[in-house]
């Protein structure tokens, strides 16, 4: 029996920092709908916002076959929006808005779309939105190209809230398919939707002979403008078309709105060829009819709108000076602390000091916080400087919260920072406070200093969970000053949108100084900031001698003077602090490119890689951090985002997560490292990828991720995103984004096409930004914790294979056989080798719920590529496959499925379904593609419909079946196929 323990709690609290909208009797309440700092005020945009949505509820009511509607919204204005009257804000925050009224993303402009990374049938959660933009809200010349705004939120709410993808052609490749009758259709859903095929002339579409379909260039699927009366889906199609209403479903007696399984859409390879609908109704919203059926008796669908304006951001450090802090915990804490205080709060914001042993007290009130007005040395002169006592957790929150309360204001929304290295000993413990702090509304996020056993003060990391808090560890390491102020740095950002209140941490590092021995360290400054930059360094020992050099200069600035060393004209520019033993070089100016005008160098920080080298004449360790601010008001810095995600089954690992962005644009091609610090203090460096394979979701979206498996001690672990990126190419050119279907155009009756684009809506290929010099971050994950046992057996498996394909190698040479294209599992998850493959097909895919019952793939069958002889994990996999014994019809759907095995036969999940229509007899070659396509389309769906009510009972039996084999713990027999399981 295999039985790995994670705390799941210290997981799951990340994603409440976003509180969800819930749905009660067919209610969705909670909705949050936040306007970007950017956008100037207006009173227009409210009433637009607000007749939206009072529209999409009774869409969505329509939708959902009157099981939903919005009752419930708050729309969050900027904090720079003042001539209205607005109630102040309590924990709502544009961060974590489900909607974003947002200036246009740079490459699709105002078209609408919803930003998730999510499997099929998951919500999105923290930093995942819809976003629509001012002049979308406003305009109406977007309702011809996208249709009422109303459904257009229900297209995107099917994304955001359910995790069903789109159903039209997300790339041109997709836009066209053979179906099993040898026609060319268009993808998307229902099937029953008519139409012709037309280049840009107008046009009838000529045939490639070898895929035997319209061009993808220059042809299109043009609907008619009168369609069918009883289609009235799918929404997640083409939404636009006044008599679609709801999605496609799996109802056999209703065979004009099925889900259509042949189409190559997003939808059918992420979500296995199930319907919208039955994606949908297995949500949490609907558990499959279990909850919010059904309510005919619904007249009134209007929302309820409450208007909010966030205050400063407001938080209370609360620190444990007990006895057991007593010297160099004390001295990294303190360090640590000033970081935070001096680089890291945004200007105007508000903070406290508390700290407690056995009782607590108040060190300093909120105070603002300000940019050079001496508001941050006196918070630094009261961070404490002994230590004494036992340890009063409860104590310190309940203080916290009393500061919150002064003069008059609420606590609900403070944040309280309460770092602890003991299990507390000393009354009110925390679990006898839990109660009123959860009352008073304030986010409790908790630093376990050292503290690795989960089991001590679990509830103050509950207590973060209940609050919509985090926690994190660090450890007491040489690298605790570093890890603190990585974690202060993610704890102290705005959420209001702002992004020119919070600092970017650039680097922070340790690095080990032998006596004698010169050392030399670099750090990269990008275009997107460079103001008020600082270097910090902090020492251990002896006050080392530090060098720093701009790029490409022959000038340093430095801490010593020598008569030998050529420095830069405004040196010196640092500040030493012996008490806490800091050197800081604050580095004048904003960045800009190095000029060759030695007066440019002197007030312009220069993008580059800067160096720094450190010299001491003692053993030291040298913490190391850049911090900077963003360069321009009109540039958005480039920002790292992480989050650890577990599955409901606690025998899977956990995903880091690191989110790279320029504020809607993913960073691509960046090489991100999650450096994993264990509780024996020993470091794993765990590289992700951004390749839509094993727990990434989408390729190319500016989120990566991997598993981490890699466990040698219980207890608490911390984990720190480092990302680096050259200067070489573009940003980013966004390809794919689950956004909203346009309408390009219909057909009357008498064969006139009618133009409805406009071609602001679909923007041409986009080319990216450039961002001068190379980029370079940190950023701190929360923690997470392993409780399971620590054994030499081989206990985890390869990871699910997700990206699965098939298709034909050539049309008209039914012996080249098959390709099947995958990304390579490992031995553990998404590391290593797996051992073998077990490939099994089926021509009859959903008559049969078993994986086992399929036919299997013959090694003598394959005859490029190897199936016991796996790549390496990640890596590309293509196995060209010719079948025996084909069926003698013309043409045949198939579907291939794996499972993947490692050395001590431990398999993996099933993958995802691949279907392809393999065409025995090549298909015939049209000079013309039939411009009937509405008896096409209407003959080739009314052919197949005897075949439905069969393929969706089986489809649900198979896909149940897959489900209930995840999270099992089954022995497996000499086959290496696990008893007691319908595999």
């Amino acid at each position: 029996m295999r039985v790995l323990l994670f705390i799941v709690l210290s997981i799951r609290a990340i994603d409440l920092c976003k509180s969800e909208p819930t749905i009660v009797n067919n209610e969705y309440a909670g909705v949050l709908i936040a306007i970007d700092h950017q956008v100037p005020e207006n009173e227009n945009l409210i009433t637009a916002i607000k007749n939206m949505m009072t529209d999409a509820s009774a869409d969505l009511f329509t939708a959902t076959k009157k099981r939903a509607y919005f009752r419930e919204i708050t729309i969050l204005v900027p904090s720079n929006w003042t001539s209205g009257k607005y109630a102040v804000s309590n924990k709502e925050a544009y961060k974590y808005a489900d909607i974003r009224i947002a200036p246009p993303h740079p490459q699709l402009q105002h078209n609408p779309y919803a930003l998730t990374y999510v499997p099929c049938g998951d919500m999105g959660g923290k930093d995942q939105y819809i976003h629509l933009t001012p002049e979308y809200m406003t305009n109406p010349k977007y309702l011809s190209s996208y249709g009422p705004r109303g459904k257009v939120v229900v297209h995107e709410w099917g994304h955001y809230r359910w995790g069903v993808k789109d159903e039209y052609p997300t790339n041109d490749k997709d836009k066209f398919y053979l179906s099993t009758t040898n026609e060319p259709m268009p993808t998307g859903c229902s099937g029953y939707i008519t139409g012709k095929f037309l280049d840009s002339n107008g046009q009838e579409c000529e045939p490639i002979e070898s895929s035997r379909l319209p061009s993808t260039n220059n042809c299109r699927f043009i609907r008619y403008s009168n369609q069918p009366e009883e289609i009235i889906s799918s929404m997640m199609y083409k939404q636009f078309i006044g008599q679609v209403s709801t999605f496609c479903h799996d109802d056999p007696s209703d065979p004009m709105n099925v889900h259509n399984k042949e189409a190559p859409n997003n939808h059918n390879r992420q979500c296995n060829y199930r319907s919208t609908w039955d994606v949908i109704m297995n949500s949490v919203d609907f558990q499959n009819g279990a909850v919010n059926p059904p309510n005919p008796t619904i007249q009134n669908t209007d929302p309820s709108f409450k208007v909010v304006r966030p205050g400063p951001k407001r938080i209370v450090l609360i620190m444990d000076i007990s006895g057991s802090m007593y010297g160099k915990r004390l001295d990294d804490l303190r360090s640590a602390s000033e970081l935070l205080i001096s680089s890291l709060l945004g200007d105007g914001m508000m903070l406290g000091l508390v700290a407690f042993s056995e009782s607590a007290v108040v060190l300093q009130p909120l105070t603002k916080i300000g940019y050079d007005d001496g508001s941050r040395e006196k918070m630094i002169k009261y961070l404490p400087s002994s230590v004494n006592g036992s340890t009063g957790i409860g104590a310190g929150i309940l203080e916290g919260i009393k500061v919150l309360s002064k003069n008059g204001q609420l606590p609900e929304g403070g944040k309280l920072i309460v770092l602890t290295d003991g299990e507390e000993n000393a009354k009110p413990f925390v679990e006898d406070i839990t109660a009123d702090a959860i009352r008073s509304g304030v986010v409790v996020d908790s630093i376990f200093f050292g503290l690795v056993d989960v089991s001590k003060d679990a509830s103050l990391a509950s207590l973060s969970l209940q609050t919509g808090g985090k926690w994190y560890y660090a450890s007491t390491s040489d690298q605790s000053v570093s890890q603190l102020s990585g974690i202060f740095a993610s704890l102290s950002k705005s959420d209001d949108g702002n992004f020119s209140a919070n600092a970017v941490q650039v680097l922070n590092k340790i690095i080990k100084l032998k006596p004698g021995t010169p050392d030399t360290v670099t750090a990269a400054i990008d275009g997107s900031v460079g103001n008020r930059t600082v270097f910090v360094f902090k020492w251990t020992d002896d006050e080392p001698t530090i060098e720093l050099k701009p790029p490409k200069s022959t000038c340093i600035y430095s801490n010593s003077n020598n008569s030998n060393k050529k420095y830069c004209d405004d040196s010196p520019i640092h500040k030493t602090d012996e008490n806490f033993k800091l050197i800081k070089f604050h580095i004048p100016g904003t960045a800009k490119l190095r000029s060759s005008s030695a007066k440019l160098i002197k007030y312009f920080l220069q993008i580059g890689i800067w160096e720094f080298n450190m010299f001491s004449t003692s053993v030291n360790k040298i913490t190391t951090a850049v911090i900077s601010r963003p360069s321009d008001l009109s540039v958005y810095p480039i920002t790292v985002e992480t989050e650890l995600k577990v599955s409901d089954n606690t025998t899977l690992p956990p995903i880091i997560i690191a989110k790279v962005f320029q504020n809607f644009l993913p960073v691509l091609g960046a090489s991100v490292n999650a450096t994993v610090t264990r509780p024996d203090d020993t470091i794993s460096v765990v590289e992700l990828f951004d390749n839509g394979a094993g727990p990434d979701v989408n390729p190319k979206d500016g989120v990566y991720s991997r598993y981490f498996a890699d466990f040698s001690a219980i207890g608490r672990h911390a984990v720190e995103i480092h990302v680096t990126r050259d200067g070489k190419d573009r940003l980013s050119s966004v390809l794919e984004l689950q956004k909203t279907d346009y309408d390009d155009g219909v057909l009357l009756d008498d064969g006139t096409y009618v133009s409805k684009q406009d071609n602001s809506a679909n923007p041409s290929a986009y080319k990216g930004v450039n961002v001068e010099g190379v980029i370079e971050r940190t950023s701190s994950s929360p923690g997470f914790a392993y409780t399971g046992s620590i054994t030499a057996d081989d206990i985890f498996p390869p990871n699910m294979i997700t990206d699965l394909t098939a298709s034909q190698v050539d049309l008209d040479n039914v012996e080249a056989g098959l390709l099947l294209e995958f990304t390579a599992p490992g031995n553990d998850y998404d590391s290593g080798n797996a051992s073998r493959y077990e490939i099994r097909f089926s021509y009859d895919p959903f008559s049969s719920s078993k994986f086992s019952d399929w036919l299997i793939i013959k090694d003598e069958w394959i005859n490029d590529g190897q199936n016991n002889n796996p790549n390496m994990a990640l890596s590309d996999e293509k196995l060209s496959i010719v079948l025996a014994d084909l069926p003698k019809n013309d043409t045949v759907r198939i579907a291939f499925a794996i499972k993947a095995y490692d050395d001590a036969n431990n398999p993996s999940e099933i993958s995802n379904i691949a279907i392809t229509t393999y065409f025995i007899k090549p298909p015939p070659i049209k000079n013309k593609i039939d411009s009937n396509m509405k008896w096409i389309i209407l003959g080739v769906v009314a052919g197949s419909a005897v075949l439905i009510a069969a393929a969706i009972l089986s489809t649900y039996l198979f896909i149940r079946n897959r489900r209930s084999e995840r999270g099992r713990d089954q022995k497996t027999n000499g086959t290496g196929e696990k008893s007691n399981m319908s595999q």
